[in-house]
């Protein structure tokens, strides 16, 4: 424990050999603000640890002042926030593995929508240009639509469903074999 104002010199000594020094104070710290000093303390000891790293004393608040306004955090609440800091690491590390993983997907998805191409059967009978809304009264006729693509289900390797809209309605497509 802080016998002054400040910490003991022998801990700062024995702390600038293995890391560095970080201030926290619950009363008059600031976490967004603060820079781990005497004079700008952290609110919390785990922004010390987010800051500073693993390898970091902290100094909170002293709860007696006739003792000191500082004192060395307790071993067990240093051990507290230390599993707390590694465990938002891992998370971290996790979470961007699984965005990298993510991203790659997409370049693969992409690349396999670019392979597809919808081409028209030359030996069947041209096809109409028509609008979803007029589509009730072709029923069986060979017709074309335009439109973007509202929803997508693929069904294995050679079935997918499309829900196609025009602004006049919604069309579902079944695409089958030879895409």
């Amino acid at each position: 424990m802080a016998t002054s104002t400040e910490a003991p010199t022998e801990q700062l000594e024995a702390c600038s050999i293995q890391g560095s020094i970080a201030y926290t104070s619950e009363k008059s710290g600031s976490d967004e603000k603060g820079d781990g000093s005497e004079g700008k303390p952290f609110k919390t000891p785990l922004q010390a640890f987010r800051q500073h790293g693993e390898n970091v004393t902290v100094y909170v608040d002293g709860k007696d002042e006739t003792k000191g306004k500082w004192e060395l955090l307790s071993k067990a609440q240093a051990k507290k926030v230390k599993t707390r800091f590694e465990d938002e690491k891992r998370k971290e590390k996790v979470t961007a593995e699984r965005e990298e993983k993510d991203q790659l997907q997409r370049e693969e998805n992409l690349r396999k929508a670019k392979e597809i191409t919808i081409t028209e059967d030359t030996s069947l009978p041209k096809a109409k240009v028509l609008k979803i809304k007029a589509l009730k009264s072709e029923h069986g006729e060979r017709v074309k639509v335009f439109g973007w693509v509202h929803r997508i289900r693929r069904q294995g390797k050679n079935l997918m469903f499309v829900v196609l809209r025009d602004g006049t309605g919604f069309l579902q497509c079944v695409f089958a074999d030879k895409l």
